[in-house]
C-alpha cells in the first residue's frame, strides 16, 4: 500500500434529484427511491483502493430543499470535491444547476473540483443535451450521466474523482492540504521473512 488520502466532497442539487439514491447505490449497491427527502445533511463515507493507494472519501449528501440552505453553505468549506446532480426528466432541476454553481463560486475554495451529474438516464429525457453541453462548456466541468435505478455509471462518478485527484496530485497541481479538503498519510508496509530451521545460523567473532 502506498498512501492514505482523505478526499472530503459535498454532493448538490434540487431536491428530488437523486443524490442520496447515488450515493446509497454507490456504497451498498442498492437502490431506493427515497419519497423522504434528506433533512440537512446526511454523511456516507467510502474506502477504495486504486493507484496502490488507499482513498477515503469523506461525503456530505446535503438537501436540496430551501430551507435548509442556511445550514447547508457552512459544509461547502474545505471540500475538494463538488457534485451537482439534476434529473435528466425533469428539466427545471436542470435550470437550477446555475444557482448551486454560483454557490459553489461564492462559498467554495477556488480550486474546487466540480462535476456534473445528469441522473435518471433511465426514464424519459426532458433536458436538452446541447444546453447541458453549453454549460460545461462555459463553467469549465466535465458531465457524467447516470442512473441509480439500473446502476449505469454510479461508480464512474467516484472512479474519475480518484484518477483526477491523482492526476493534479503527480503533476503538483494539487497540494494537500486539509483547509482544501485533502490529506495524505504514508503508510510503509514490511514484509518480514522467516528463517528457516535447516538454515545455518553464523556468528561473528571480534
Amino acid at each position: 500500500m502506498g498512501k492514505s488520502i482523505k478526499l472530503k466532497l459535498i454532493v448538490l442539487g434540487d431536491q428530488y434529484s437523486g443524490k442520496s439514491s447515488i450515493l446509497n447505490r454507490y456504497k451498498n449497491n442498492v437502490f431506493m427511491d427515497y419519497s423522504v427527502s434528506t433533512i440537512g445533511v446526511d454523511f456516507v463515507t467510502k474506502k477504495i483502493v486504486k493507484n496502490d493507494n488507499e482513498y477515503i472519501l469523506n461525503i456530505w449528501d446535503t438537501s436540496g430543499q430551501e430551507k435548509f440552505n442556511s445550514i447547508i453553505t457552512s459544509y461547502y468549506r474545505n471540500i475538494l470535491v463538488a457534485l451537482v446532480v439534476f434529473d435528466l426528466s425533469n428539466n427545471e432541476s436542470f435550470l437550477n444547476v446555475k444557482k448551486w454553481l454560483d454557490n459553489i463560486n461564492c462559498y467554495c475554495n477556488r480550486d474546487i473540483i466540480v462535476k456534473l451529474i445528469g441522473n435518471k438516464s433511465d426514464k424519459k429525457l426532458e433536458v436538452c443535451r446541447e444546453e447541458i453541453t453549453d454549460l460545461c462548456f462555459n463553467y469549465k466541468i466535465k458531465y457524467i450521466e447516470v442512473s441509480a435505478k439500473e446502476n449505469i455509471n454510479i461508480t464512474d462518478i467516484f472512479s474519475s474523482v480518484i484518477d483526477e485527484v491523482h492526476e493534479k496530485l503527480s503533476t503538483s497541481v494539487l497540494i494537500p492540504n486539509k483547509d482544501y479538503g485533502i490529506s495524505i498519510t504514508n503508510t510503509i508496509k514490511f514484509d518480514y521473512k522467516k528463517i528457516s530451521k535447516s538454515e545455518p545460523k553464523c556468528c561473528i567473532i571480534l
